[in-house]
């Protein structure tokens, strides 16, 4: 074992005896005393094992995702009379945001009401067809009944001679005549959207119904024509009741002006979704076009943070990959990485999801974030302050506490974080690595080589 004894002018009224400097093979044992190293500063820390590395913090910009933002919008023009809520309040899907006094409603609402009264004007009409034509056939049936007591009792009466044959062949004639009628009125009831069963139900109790005509689908080119006409007038009531609820109006509001036809101006905007108010657009008083937008409203879990990574620092990122913020302390992973390197900066968009304890957040904040590296070696990393580390040679080396002093040991810089440095080498999680003081040693240690 070659000993050399080493005195540093700069320390040597701090602590005495001498630094003992040893070297023994290829290793080397900086002998030290618990006194001397407290005089240097010196303190260690065991070094810490760890299965990724965080990289150096980028600015990142807190935004609310696509899907979970809404423009709340006036479907229909008019004076905006009252805002019911303002900038930062949470709302609940379907609240009232905001009132509309609107001409355009008014026309919206006169245009349903008269489609109604034009349906309900043509299915009187064709009720009224129908009970003329039930009319018909039961009078007929009346006719037809009588036609045919009188045909039985000419026929009884020609064969005991009391009348002639000619006259049962023309009470007969009139019986056939009468049926072909009551036939013919029955066809034009089946034709006109009755069925069969109804039909018998009618001739049994003699009751007639104005039922709607468009019920069955009818074979005479003049119910056809009616039966389509109708379905027109359906249809185009129906185009003006979703008009109303597109522009706001709920079912109950639509059926109350069924019921009352009393129109209203007064347009309510509503929240299409629950969420927070993220900006007011017009004030009280404005004159609204059509879609003008009023707020926008955010739900605010998840959210998005997006990072601008420089090209030669984007590395092994993809899809899942760890991003932390450094304040709030909180954590989320990668959704999209991508393709196209912006001209400002040289930087690739990276997307990353926040999905918990989002309300430590704000949507428009600045923060700084990290993105994880992991380790998909073999190799042990851990993790050093940027203090441990001394250069030597080219190389880079930390020291270890030994029993009786500290050793210097060669190591391989991983990854670089914020605040401190990823390590390999031939450490292990249970020796103490030099926190502070380090410069200090490497001085002892190289003027001892000399």
């Amino acid at each position: 074992m070659k000993t050399f004894i080493l005195a540093i002018s700069s320390v040597a009224f701090l602590f005495s005896p001498s630094l003992i400097f040893s070297k023994e093979k290829a290793d080397t044992l900086i002998s030290m005393q618990e006194s001397q190293q407290l005089a240097l500063g010196i303190s260690t820390s065991k070094a810490k094992l760890v299965e990724r590395a965080w990289g150096i913090s980028f600015p990142a910009k807190v935004i609310v995702p696509n899907s979970q933002l809404r423009v709340v919008a006036t479907p229909l023009g008019g004076l905006l009379e009252s805002l019911k809520v303002s900038e930062g309040e949470e709302v609940e899907k379907g609240q009232i945001l905001a009132i509309v006094h609107s001409q355009e409603l008014l026309e919206k609402q006169g245009e349903y009401l008269e489609a109604l009264i034009e349906l309900d004007l043509d299915s009187t009409v064709r009720g009224q067809q129908l009970l003329g034509k039930q009319s018909d056939y039961l009078g007929a049936l009346v006719e037809l009944n009588l036609a045919a007591t009188e045909m039985n009792r000419d026929k009884s009466l020609s064969l005991k001679g009391v009348i002639s044959r000619q006259r049962f062949q023309e009470s007969t004639a009139k019986y056939r005549q009468l049926k072909t009628r009551v036939e013919q009125y029955q066809q034009s009831l089946e034709l006109a959207g009755m069925s069969k069963a109804a039909v018998v139900k009618l001739k049994r109790t003699q009751k007639m119904s104005p039922y709607d005509l468009a019920r069955n689908e009818s074979k005479s080119l003049k119910y056809q024509e009616s039966s389509v006409k109708y379905r027109q007038l359906k249809t185009r009531a129906e185009h003006f009741r979703q008009v109303l609820e597109l522009a706001g109006m709920s079912k109950s509001a639509i059926k109350t002006l069924t019921k009352t036809h009393k129109l209203s101006p007064l347009l309510e905007v509503k929240s299409p979704l629950s969420g927070v108010v993220l900006d007011q657009s017009v004030t009280p008083g404005s004159q609204l076009e059509s879609l003008d937008p009023i707020y926008k409203v955010g739900y605010l879990t998840p959210l998005w943070i997006e990072i601008h990574v420089p090209l030669d620092k984007l590395g092994d990122v993809t899809i899942d990959t760890k991003v932390r913020i450094v304040n709030p302390p909180l954590e989320g992973k990668v959704i999209t990485v991508g393709r196209m390197v912006h001209g400002a900066d040289q930087g690739v968009l990276v997307r990353a999801t926040v999905n918990e304890k989002t309300d430590q957040l704000r949507p428009g904040q600045f923060v700084q974030s990290q993105i994880a590296h992991s380790n998909g070696n073999n190799v042990k990393w851990f993790r050093i302050p940027r203090n441990s580390l001394v250069r030597n040679n080219e190389k880079t080396w930390v020291f270890l506490k030994k029993k009786n002093g500290f050793q210097p040991l060669p190591i391989k810089i991983e990854k670089e974080e914020a605040d401190s440095l990823v390590i390999s080498g031939d450490i292990s999680n249970d020796l103490a690595v030099v926190i502070n003081g380090a410069a200090a040693l490497k001085s002892i240690w190289l003027e001892g080589a000399e």
